[in-house]
This record gives C-alpha cells, sequence and structure tokens, in this order.
C-alpha cells in the first residue's frame, strides 16, 4: 500500500484557515453584497491566471458552483512540478506516494488507497487532485462514476454531487466511465469547452501546454459546447480536436487514444516529438530532442509498465537514434552516426 503523509510545507491549521476565510468572504451574511461582488471580482481574476485564457467556468450566482472557488485557490501546486499526488480533500492535506486509488460513497467518505481517511467534514467538501508528470490516479465518485486520471493533470470535483447536478473541472487527461442517470447529466469543464453527458464512457485531453485540446467518444453520446458557445454532439468512434478556437469532428480509432488507462501508447503515423513529449509526462522525466528527430514519423506501440530506459532503446533500435541519461535524469536523444 502507498504512504499517505501530510505536505511538510502546508500545515493542516493553516489549510482550514484558508478555506474558511474563502467561505466566510463568500457566504457570510454580515458582508455587504458591494463587497461581495468585489470580492467575486477579485476571484474572477485569479481563476483568469488558473485558466489563460481567462474563461471563467464558475457561476457565481451558482452558490454549488462557488463552493468550487476554496478549492481552486488552494490549489497552488503545479501539476507539471509536483513530485508526488496532491489530494486536497475535507479540508486537508496529503500527498501520495507513487499512483492512487481514490473513492467515496454515497455519503462522501473518503477511501484512498483501501485506507479509510473520512474526517469530519461536509460532504459538500470541494476536493481537488493534482497528479504530476510520471504519476497517475483513479478516483470513483459518490455516483459510482470512475475516472481515470493521466499525468500532468489536475481536478476539482465535490465529495457528494449536489442533487441535480454533477459537475467536476478538469486540467489535462482524464477517461471517464459516467454513471447514467438520465435526470442528472454529468458535467465536464475545461478551458476551451464543456462537455454533457448522461451516462457514457469517453475521454478528455484539455492540458494547458497544448495547442489541441480533444473529446473521444467511446460509448453513448455527448455534448461539447465550446468557449465560442457551439453546440456540437459526438457519436461512439468520433474525435472532437479543438484547436485555434475551431472544432473539427473525425472518426477514430478511440483505442488509440484510450489505451493510456492501460499502460498502453499506439504510435501509428505520429510524428515522433508528438510522441516524446507524452512520454515525458507519462515517466516525469525530460526528454531532449531536435526538430530533424521530431519530424519522424513513427509506428508501433509501446508498454508504459516498462522502464523509461528500455522504452527508449526500443525507439532508439527502431528509428537509428542514439540516447544517454544525464545527471540530472534527463534524457538526450541524438540521431545515430549511421543515419548521417
Amino acid at each position: 500500500m502507498q504512504r499517505i503523509k501530510e505536505q511538510e510545507q502546508i500545515s493542516d491549521k493553516e489549510i482550514e484557515e484558508s478555506w474558511r476565510r474563502v467561505e466566510v468572504k463568500l457566504i457570510s451574511s454580515r458582508f455587504s453584497l458591494k463587497r461581495k461582488l468585489a470580492y467575486a471580482a477579485s476571484i474572477a481574476a485569479l481563476l483568469a491566471i488558473f485558466f489563460t485564457t481567462g474563461r471563467l467556468l464558475i457561476d457565481f450566482k451558482d452558490k454549488s458552483s462557488a463552493s468550487l472557488l476554496p478549492a481552486l485557490l488552494d490549489s497552488s501546486v503545479n501539476a507539471q512540478n509536483s513530485k508526488e499526488i496532491v489530494l486536497i480533500a475535507q479540508k486537508e492535506h496529503h500527498v501520495l506516494e507513487g499512483n492512487a486509488d481514490i473513492s467515496y460513497d454515497r455519503d462522501g467518505d473518503l477511501n484512498v488507497n483501501e485506507k479509510d481517511m473520512t474526517k469530519d467534514a461536509d460532504s459538500g467538501d470541494l476536493n481537488v487532485i493534482i497528479v504530476p508528470n510520471g504519476r497517475r490516479a483513479n478516483i470513483t465518485f459518490s455516483d459510482g462514476t470512475k475516472m481515470f486520471v493521466n499525468s500532468g493533470s489536475r481536478v476539482v470535483y465535490p465529495s457528494v454531487f449536489s442533487k441535480g447536478k454533477r459537475e467536476i473541472l478538469v486540467e489535462g487527461e482524464v477517461f471517464l466511465e459516467v454513471f447514467k442517470d438520465k435526470k442528472w447529466p454529468f458535467i465536464v469543464k475545461t478551458e476551451k469547452f464543456d462537455v454533457k453527458v448522461l451516462g457514457t464512457s469517453f475521454n478528455i485531453s484539455a492540458y494547458k501546454d497544448e495547442a489541441a485540446s480533444s473529446v473521444v467518444l467511446v460509448t453513448g453520446s455527448v455534448e461539447v459546447q465550446t468557449v465560442k458557445n457551439e453546440m456540437l454532439k459526438l457519436q461512439p468512434n468520433q474525435l472532437l480536436n479543438y484547436i485555434e478556437d475551431q472544432a473539427k469532428i473525425q472518426n477514430v480509432d478511440v483505442f488509440e487514444y484510450t489505451c493510456w488507462k492501460d499502460n498502453m501508447m499506439l504510435l501509428d503515423d505520429h510524428k515522433a516529438g508528438e510522441i516524446l513529449n507524452k512520454l515525458s509526462k507519462s515517466y516525469g522525466v525530460k526528454i531532449v530532442y531536435d526538430q530533424p528527430i521530431a519530424d519522424m514519423p513513427v509506428y508501433g506501440k509501446l508498454d508504459l509498465r516498462d522502464d523509461i530506459k528500455d522504452v527508449m532503446n526500443i525507439l532508439c533500435l527502431s528509428f537509428s537514434m542514439q540516447y544517454s541519461i544525464s545527471s540530472d535524469g534527463s534524457v538526450l536523444l541524438t540521431r545515430s552516426n549511421s543515419s548521417h
């Protein structure tokens, strides 16, 4: 069982006080309407930093949406720079070594890596999970929906979904198997679009450091609302690719886009640069290469359970490259002499 430890840099008391200050400012009747609106404006500025385009995914008139704010404000750890998974749940800050398996029951009680983590907290508390490069997490929500969280991602979600709405915020990549409920739509919010479903399985990729964001539908149907208020519907085996505020839908082999959750990576007709960037996220290591290597087409598949050295050996044998590992753990890729 992976160990769970407290975050050394932020004490439980500081986290609890931080949450309390924000919650009081948002909902206390002792504050005037003018002061609340001014505070909401300052929060909007912070969210504009969190989402670089400044698109606000929070409806301040909606109390359940407003309750997302404390979690966002406390999630100061960057998904790429952290070394271990950080979970902010029920007003406590945890560092999870290795990967993580997290679940909530109908009452919002929390279980992490087969350990009961439930504290004396409200079932409606917001949680943030920050999954760094080289790590992954699985989450079962209170409604039974299952989510796989890929490396370099973070997600904001409630311990228990409010009646009539199931809503989460995603930055990075996740695969969801949504528990079907016709009365309670499930909504995934990202920087570029919102995805609305009733019950289905699909993949979302929405990394801040990548130009394109995408939705890939495996089963069921989804409705996508873009930042330009376009309403688009997907059928199974379709990909919606969103880049430079333009949406394109095409038929695809969905396994290529979802196999990461099964520790595989397909390389069919992709540029090496794209694959190497994904490997960098998956293994949490920096991979350095030049443009000629980045433009090389690659084919085949990789087992992500293998050590990074084994993966690099496979790539180098297949594509006339060689690699070295620097003192800081970075991987340097160069073309072998025989390829010149």
